[in-house]
């Protein structure tokens, strides 16, 4: 029985962290040169800007899915063949297996906004080097919001791609184009960036003795209680 309560399910998904950028005034310190913290699950995992130019990286209050959205390059320039980078962590992944990525995503303008959504990790600080795991290449083609999941996406299983457990998860998330943005209003619109995984098999033992050592006590006391009034 106890093997059965441990065996990793559907249901055993847990939400290590999410962005879903609804907090007003995180969002105001974000847009002044500040970091954004998460909205669940682990709030002490950061969104920080890397490399985007001022005004080229904003939460808006309004345009999501729902609501709050961060917003690359909305309006302002952005150069052709440009990395622009922004980090997401420290995520504790440790205990955790099938650790999954998803984010929703929407594409307005021209065509100079951005093209390709280059992910990496590193296991140590929110400056890198970074390990490339997953590489996306049709931002465009979503002029309305898109899930990007493991689902349609594989490679944001970040389990599957080798990256390794860790208590200091970083995610580099860099863009670039090949057209360069020549107009405002050119959006690369980014929502609801979830990390999800299933407690290891030997996490959720330790959890279910916890449990049966617990309801053992309860049922002790009980039981010297009884024998007391018996008395």
């Amino acid at each position: 029985m106890l093997m059965m309560m441990a065996a990793p399910s559907a249901h055993a998904v847990i939400e290590l962290t999410d962005f879903d950028f609804e907090n007003a005034a995180n969002a105001a310190i974000f847009n002044a040169g500040g970091d954004y913290p998460a909205d669940s699950g682990q709030t002490t995992v950061l969104l920080h800007n890397q490399t985007f130019p001022g005004g080229n990286i904003t939460i808006l209050p309004t345009g999501g899915n729902l609501d709050g959205v961060l917003d690359l390059a909305g309006t302002q320039n952005i150069n052709k063949n440009t990395i622009y980078c922004f980090v997401t962590g420290p995520i504790n992944t440790t205990g955790t297996t099938d650790v999954k990525l998803s984010f929703d995503l929407m594409s307005t303008g021209n065509g100079g906004q951005f093209e390709t959504l280059t992910l990496g990790y590193n296991t140590t600080s929110q400056s890198g080097p970074f390990t490339t795991f997953a590489t996306i290449t049709d931002l465009q083609t979503h002029s309305t919001y898109f899930n990007y999941n493991e689902t349609n996406t594989p490679t944001l299983n970040l389990s599957n791609d080798g990256v390794p457990q860790s208590s200091t998860l970083y995610i580099q998330w860099c863009f670039s184009t090949t057209h360069g943005n020549n107009a405002t209003g050119n959006d690369t619109r980014i929502d609801n960036i979830e990390f999800n995984a299933i407690p290891e098999p030997t996490t959720a033992i330790g959890g279910a003795l916890a449990a049966v050592g617990l309801c053992w006590s309860q049922r002790r006391r009980l039981s010297v209680f009884r024998r007391a009034r018996a008395a």
